[in-house]
């Protein structure tokens, strides 16, 4: 016995009006399964109790069920061959006294002449080949078309008293599961702001941040770890790294190395897309969402589930972006209060460098004579300088100059010119340091600095003046020794400034480094003697206008107009130069005047 079909179709669908062919009602219940028939059970019951909700005679329940059964059957098995990693769609929905199901499958359908005249197979022990015939036998209408995209079929049956059912039973279940889940997802989020404000510190947000993207997804993830990105500070990377769930980027697998790299998500909904990473392939579905905040990728959350039922919703991609964004602003936050912190740190040291520098390194005053005039000027461009200048007097009670320049600037620089002073007080109140050449007392310094600065690669100019006055005479010798320095002039009432070079290295490069001593004459008003004496440091006249260097020769020449008779006009000349021609001056500057009288 054939049943005989009743408008049954072949071909494309007909033009409804919709953009797929035809026209959904809003009560429709929609689900998609993998083609998979231990899916079966579940999504049938949740037909079942659509039927009872709709008014479905309890005689006509069964067959709906068998019939159900039979093309989802069929759908899966010829349409997606059983393949878990494709899908078919499930809808059914009542309208105008008509329940309907529709079912879509990836295949092309059954063969035409079988679709349209479904028969029982001949042996009637046979365990297949009876759907189609019990589907036509029982619905009213069984509609259906093929197209490249798939098959779709729809089944439909008339019962004049039935009505469309208000969201009840499986369509309840629905909308109350989405209301939990949003609920979750409220309590998630506040739970993570709570954190973000009471957090101890970044391991514990991190933690808090971990377990509420756990209990946004539905089921629970077997796989969630966050990878962090070498953008993030040491101090803040060895903190996290205690948390169980937290990985560093040498540990990431190909995929989340991918997106740490570009900045870019990952979603997979088959293991078969990430078949060559190692670590994440055997899980089915998974997301990869980069921590991204302030411009620069931080890290990485990743969350993947072995045998999950379905894709993930949009709406749970969306809270876990969200989660997401909301960790990278607490991360970017403990990356700010960590500079925040080296910053408060560095700036307690330069006030106490500064401290040291104005007790350690603030020269004393000049000693004072009728018979000389010495002027000492210093200006820094930071808090605390690595220049030194002082006028003192050795255990013989000769007047010793010093001017020193310490590589570097700030409060590294600062310690070494302290670390100096300290040696060169030392030996300037040896008795037996006053007899010896002014040469033999640089050697002696360099010696006592070179293991100190050696492990440090770094070295200390300085030039030294030691007056000796004749007392019969009024006139003096002035010895003079530098040590990779620049000049030190001799300025005299007529003719151009003489200049003595440096006599050796700077201090602290070699420990068997030998300096020479240059003496000459001082005569106070004598045109063929020099009276003054001049000792800068480089920042005087190393600066330009940016274009050209104003250069030691500028110097030189001011020097021979002003610095005899007015050293502050010289000095102030040269600070307004300085300020007008360049916009910033980066270097200390230190002049020590020296004038018999």
């Amino acid at each position: 016995m054939e049943p005989s079909p009743q408008h049954s179709y072949g071909g494309h669908p007909p033009n409804s009006g919709s953009a797929s062919g035809f026209t959904i009602p809003l009560t429709c219940h929609r689900t998609r399964i993998a083609a998979d028939l231990t899916a079966l059970p579940t999504v049938r019951a949740s037909f079942a109790g659509f039927l009872a909700a709709s008014g479905v005679p309890d005689e006509d329940r069964p067959r709906w069920e068998l019939t159900f059964t039979e093309a989802t059957t069929n759908a899966i098995r010829h349409g997606a061959l059983e393949d878990p990693y494709l899908h078919i769609t499930l809808e059914w929905w009542a309208e105008d006294a008509e329940l309907c199901l529709a079912i879509t499958d990836p295949g092309s359908g059954p063969p035409s002449n079988l679709a349209h005249a479904p028969f029982l197979p001949e042996d009637p022990l046979a365990s297949s080949g009876r759907g189609l015939y019990i589907i036509a036998d029982f619905c009213d209408t069984h509609e259906h078309w093929s197209s490249p995209l798939g098959y779709r079929q729809i089944l439909r049956k008339r019962y004049p008293f039935l009505t469309t059912p208000l969201p009840g039973s499986a369509d309840l279940d629905g909308v109350l599961i989405e209301l939990a889940t949003a609920y979750e997802c409220m309590s998630a989020f506040h739970r993570f702001g709570t954190a973000l404000i009471s957090a101890n510190g970044p391991a514990s947000l991190l933690e808090s941040a971990i377990e509420n993207i756990a209990l946004v997804q539905q089921p629970a993830p077997d796989f969630l770890r966050v990878f962090l990105a070498p953008t993030i500070l040491p101090e803040i990377r060895d903190e996290l790294a205690t948390c169980r769930d937290v990985l560093t980027h040498e540990h990431a697998p190909p995929t989340v190395a991918n997106v740490l790299a570009t900045s870019s998500s990952t979603i997979w909904d088959r293991d078969s897309s990430i078949a060559g990473d190692p670590q994440l392939h055997h899980y089915s579905h998974g997301c990869a969402f980069p921590i991204i905040a302030d411009g620069k990728t931080l890290g990485c959350v990743v969350l993947a589930a072995r045998n999950r039922p379905s894709a993930f919703t949009p709406t749970e991609l969306s809270n876990l972006r969200t989660l997401t964004d909301l960790l990278g602003i607490a991360l970017a936050n403990a990356n700010l209060q960590v500079h925040r912190d080296d910053e408060s740190r560095a700036l307690r040291e330069l006030e106490i460098a500064a401290d040291i520098q104005r007790t350690l390194l603030l020269p004393p005053p000049a000693p004072t004579s009728p018979y000389h005039e010495i002027t000492l000027r210093h200006r820094s461009i930071y808090e605390v300088a690595g220049d030194y200048l002082e006028a003192r007097l050795d255990a013989h009670g000769q007047l010793v100059l010093c001017t020193i320049d310490v590589m570097g600037k700030g409060v590294s620089a600062a310690m070494l010119a302290a670390l100096f002073r300290t040696v060169f007080h030392i030996e300037l109140e040896r008795p037996e340091n006053a007899e010896k050449p002014l040469g033999d007392l640089l050697r002696t310094l360099n010696l006592a600095l070179t293991a100190q600065l050696e492990p440090l690669t770094t070295f200390i100019t300085c030039a030294l003046a030691r007056v000796k006055r004749d007392d019969a005479t009024g006139t003096a010798i002035a010895e003079i020794a530098s040590a990779g320095h620049c000049p030190v002039l001799a300025l005299s009432p007529a003719g151009p400034a003489a200049q003595i070079e440096p006599t050796g290295p700077p201090l602290g490069l070699f420990l068997d480094a030998e300096y020479t001593t240059t003496s000459l004459k001082l005569a106070p008003n004598n045109p063929d003697y020099p009276d003054t004496l001049l000792m800068v440091t480089d920042g005087l006249y190393e600066w330009n206008d940016g274009t050209t260097w104003w250069g030691w020769e500028n110097l030189v020449g001011l020097a021979a107009l002003h610095a005899r008779h007015d050293p502050d006009t010289f000095w102030n000349e040269i600070l307004e130069l300085a300020t007008c021609r360049t916009s910033h001056h980066s270097d200390d500057m230190t002049l020590l005047h020296y004038r018999i009288l």
